[in-house]
């Protein structure tokens, strides 16, 4: 999927021979921010199912769980360089972040704000340079993450991106005025094991993960 929206936000910015139109440069940031988005949900859903094809099934149910905002917090303080003193404080003391997942993490928390400018934002102008530049810039960082080895490090930041908070547990939530859970669109802290478990479950939760972001 990541390979083909990003060949998507190629087609989208050289669309136009001469002047492009911004809403084809727009839909192209649009598609280069999804393209990283979805790339790690199926890394991510990779390490915690499997990566086999009889597990496909069950990769594209949990993937359905990840949000948006909880993967931008996790994906700072990666990007960052250094985790919250919460969760740092339980690994070894030479444990440090690859500059690949670094940069990567930092990506993402750049696309997506690119993206919601690009959405709704009508005051900005998108050039085509830029967003070809900014293609090339997301093709070269995925790159470098797809060839860095795999090791306990790149794991553990891919089970970080789609968590509330790692390590820390899921609090049954009674709703005020009896026990119907809550829907599921309702969830204000919506992460991973919760809403995977209210998916299979048929859509509701009464789950809600404690916040501890990364």
């Amino acid at each position: 999927m990541d390979k083909d929206l990003l060949q998507q936000a190629v087609r989208l910015a050289t669309l136009d021979p001469t002047r492009p139109r911004q809403a084809n440069v727009r839909r192209a940031v649009s598609s280069v921010y999804y393209a990283l988005f979805h790339l790690l949900v199926d890394e991510a859903t990779r390490v915690q199912i499997g990566a086999q094809h009889n597990q496909a099934s069950f990769r594209q149910v949990l993937g359905r769980a990840f949000v948006h905002g909880v993967m931008k917090e996790a994906c700072k303080s990666f990007g960052g360089g250094s985790l919250k003193k919460g969760v740092a404080k339980g690994l070894p003391a030479s444990f440090a972040i690859p500059i690949e997942i670094r940069e990567l993490a930092a990506m993402f928390v750049d696309l997506q704000d690119h993206r919601h400018a690009a959405d709704y934002d009508l005051t900005e102008r998108f050039q085509r340079s830029d967003v070809l530049l900014l293609i090339r810039d997301v093709e070269r960082r995925i790159q470098d993450f797809n060839n860095l080895a795999s090791s306990t490090k790149k794991r553990f930041f891919l089970a970080c991106v789609g968590l509330e908070g790692p390590g820390e547990p899921l609090r049954a939530r009674q709703p005020a005025g009896g026990s119907r859970a809550i829907p599921l669109s309702h969830d204000p802290m919506p992460g991973v094991s919760g809403r995977a478990l209210a998916i299979a479950a048929g859509g509701q939760s009464s789950l809600t993960p404690t916040p501890l972001a990364c």
